[in-house]
């Protein structure tokens, strides 16, 4: 060896790494990350499934609400009658709902708030005195319902619009929960 060599010289220059590519994961986590995404777009559905249901619970009970103003005849019973028909008819086959009337009507919306009830033991929304205003009196040319009557009537009617709509959105009703 030359001693005027530096053996420094002879070294060669670093050489760096090749650039690794930061998206290369394991198909375990491309996996997780896909159910992930698929989660939370089903979260984000269901959350606007429920909030496009109650929405229309308020316009439903502003008009009820204005039914609840009528004098207690034929017509007033007739209106609240489509109010709960329209309502329905949002949720359920036309076929299914559209030619119901008198008990086959009551009992049909009698059948959604059992469905819908926690306790089921198959309650009955509408009484036996409600479903004749509503099979009779509804047909009678000048038919007067009682105040008081007319009242429970509205009340019932504003449980079964408050039951279908919760109904389908997924939504049970708790105990001691305020109606909206």
């Amino acid at each position: 060896m030359n001693q005027a060599e530096n053996p420094l010289d002879q070294l060669r220059d670093i050489h760096l790494p090749e650039q690794i590519n930061q998206l290369q994961l394991a198909p375990g986590w491309w996996f997780l990350i896909a159910l992930a995404l698929f989660l939370v777009a089903f979260i984000i559905y269901r959350w606007y499934k429920k909030r496009r249901s109650l929405y229309l619970l308020k316009p439903a009970n502003e008009e009820l609400n204005q039914i609840a103003q009528l004098h207690p005849d034929n017509q007033a019973i007739a209106k609240l009658s489509a109010l709960l028909k329209r309502i329905c008819l949002l949720y359920f086959p036309a076929q299914q709902v559209a030619a119901l009337s008198g008990n086959h009507w009551i009992s049909f919306l009698n059948q959604q708030y059992s469905e819908q009830n926690p306790k089921g033991n198959h309650q009955l929304l509408f009484s036996e005195e409600q479903q004749q205003v509503f099979s009779e009196k509804i047909y009678q040319a000048n038919a007067q319902v009682d105040h008081h009557l007319w009242q429970s009537l509205i009340d019932t009617s504003r449980t079964a619009i408050d039951t279908i709509i919760r109904k389908q959105a997924g939504i049970r009703k708790q105990a001691g929960e305020q109606k909206l």
